[in-house]
């Protein structure tokens, strides 16, 4: 049902991504040498949630921008202001991208803090944190399949 939604499967992707990437984290602290690949992954987590925030801080000063300088241009060039539809139909559109990388911070960040606690929840065997963690990656490739 939430694929069929409006960003219902970029919603799902994300989840399944987030899964994957920070179960196989954890699993890598766990069975790996020295833990190297979780630290791999950690970084490689690091690097994402970067990437995801500073699309978001660009998409909000590149709309701040184009709105002034479509402002300059019209009065450059003697049009007429836009009319108050044009302009808020123009400026929702742009705030709805905003508004959803913004949604997708905030989503990922939730799954990876829900995701690691459910992994190293104290006072569990480390079978059934390995067990947990392997599911949740199978659940994550489920997700990212939709």
């Amino acid at each position: 049902v939430l694929k069929e939604e409006q960003f219902g499967e970029d919603i799902l992707h994300a989840v399944g991504y987030v899964y994957v990437k920070k179960a196989a984290q954890m699993l890598g602290y766990e069975t790996s040498p020295l833990g190297i690949k979780g630290y791999f992954g950690a970084l490689d987590e690091m690097g994402q949630m970067f990437k995801l925030k500073r699309r978001a801080v660009e998409g909000q000063f590149a709309k701040a921008v184009e709105e002034q300088v479509e402002a300059a241009v019209r009065e450059k060039e003697g049009r007429e202001p836009e009319t108050v539809d044009e302009a808020e139909q123009r400026r929702a559109i742009s705030s709805l991208g905003v508004a959803w990388l913004i949604s997708l911070v905030d989503i990922e960040t939730t799954l990876r803090e829900v995701v690691e606690k459910v992994c190293t929840e104290s006072g569990v065997e480390r079978q059934v944190l390995v067990a947990r963690a392997e599911a949740i990656v199978t659940l994550g490739q489920i997700y990212s399949e939709c």
